[in-house]
């Protein structure tokens, strides 16, 4: 749920139109909101157990949805702020080469775009948290 956590306050981010919350519980809207601030490991501890996501809405469900992914292209635009994307080269869960056509797409729509491959899986560690702690601390 963690990850989805993240998918989701993503989605808000390009897209502050989707409604997110109207697919959420209350300790949903918090732990959305929590993973715009949160590492992983404490989002991880923060939402695990939650009730925070209400059944799948029969509007999600019908061909005229306003489902994420029918909005692709949407998402790949009004990025202001720099962005950081680490990807682990043997990464069986994000595929480097989606990631990579998704950071040339936002690059291409203005983003900017600080893309740092890793020969890792998808689990990355030490090097990678401390290489975005100080990528954050530089833009202060």
């Amino acid at each position: 749920m963690t990850y989805l956590s993240y998918i989701l306050a993503g989605l808000e981010v390009p897209s502050p139109d989707l409604d997110v919350s109207a697919y959420l519980t209350p300790i949903g809207r918090k732990v959305v909101d929590d993973a715009l601030t949160l590492c992983y490991g404490a989002q991880n501890a923060n939402s695990e157990g939650c009730p925070w996501v209400r059944s799948c809405p029969a509007r999600w469900r019908r061909a005229d949805s306003p489902m994420p992914c029918e909005r692709n292209s949407q998402s790949r635009k009004g990025y202001g702020a720099q962005i950081l994307v680490q990807q682990g080269v043997f990464d069986p869960t994000a595929f480097g080469p989606l990631t990579s056509g998704f950071v040339d797409s936002v690059r291409a729509s203005g983003a900017r775009v600080d893309f740092r491959l890793y020969p890792k899986t998808h689990v990355l560690r030490a090097q990678t948290q401390v290489d975005a702690a100080v990528w954050v601390d530089a833009r202060g």
